[in-house]
């Protein structure tokens, strides 16, 4: 018999990850099994004009083929809502505290796809890959979302950029980064280092470590939104 939460599972992913190309690709696709395997309601959201993995007419018809029990809802990221994410991002690393309203702005002509799931599945869970996913969607509200992540936001920036981890702008990061996740159900990493660290770092929320999607060990403690301990 499944297991069946009440609650039906919307998953975010900015772009299309069935080339299962790189890391990412491959957790989020395993991620997708196992909801399906576990969930009476899973949608997948995602943007169809990702610059580097866009949702081709024919990856539709892969993703159909492959999971055939999925909602698949593709919006266009438009450059207005790239523009608002910005604004985000700047807000909460000055004003972390903002946080549960800044989160929530949306603008109404954009990503209708993901305005109608809002409106008709109004007590779903979100599964949101990585931290960034919070600002780039038009639009969640605090407490509905667990953030699926195997990076820490700021000290990744740090490296990509080359600037240093005390600087002003890794700071931002981390302090956006910490306000995003304090205000989530939960986050799931998959390194027992990043999770040690977000557990020093967040209050009350609870940190799954979770290195690989298996029925036997992660079951239990997502279905109870219950942490998990290495």
């Amino acid at each position: 018999m499944r297991d069946e939460p009440s609650r039906p599972i919307i998953v975010y992913y900015k772009g299309s990850f069935l080339a299962r190309s790189n890391g990412s690709h491959i957790r989020m696709y395993n991620l997708l099994r196992y909801l399906t395997a576990h969930a009476a309601s899973v949608v997948l959201y995602s943007y169809r004009n990702h610059p580097d993995e866009p949702w081709t007419a024919e990856r539709q018809k892969m993703f159909a083929a492959e999971f055939p029990g999925v909602t698949l809802v593709l919006d266009d990221q438009t450059a207005a809502l790239r523009k608002l994410t910005k604004v985000k991002n700047i807000l909460l690393g000055l004003f972390p505290s903002l946080a549960p309203r800044v989160m929530t702005w949306s603008l109404p002509s954009s990503a209708q796809g993901w305005n109608r799931l809002r409106n008709t599945y109004t007590d779903a869970l979100y599964f949101l890959n990585y931290v960034d996913a919070v600002t780039e969607l038009n639009g969640v509200a605090p407490d509905t979302y667990v953030i699926e992540t195997h990076d820490v936001g700021f000290a990744k920036l740090s490296k990509q950029r080359h600037i240093a981890p005390t600087g002003l702008r890794a700071l931002a990061k981390l302090r956006s980064e910490i306000a995003v996740l304090n205000n989530g159900q939960a986050l799931v990493a998959i390194s027992s280092g990043e999770a040690k660290f977000f557990r020093m770092m967040l209050g009350e929320t609870p940190v799954f470590y979770v290195p690989a999607y298996l029925p036997p060990v992660i079951a239990p403690s997502i279905r109870q939104l219950s942490p998990t301990y290495d």
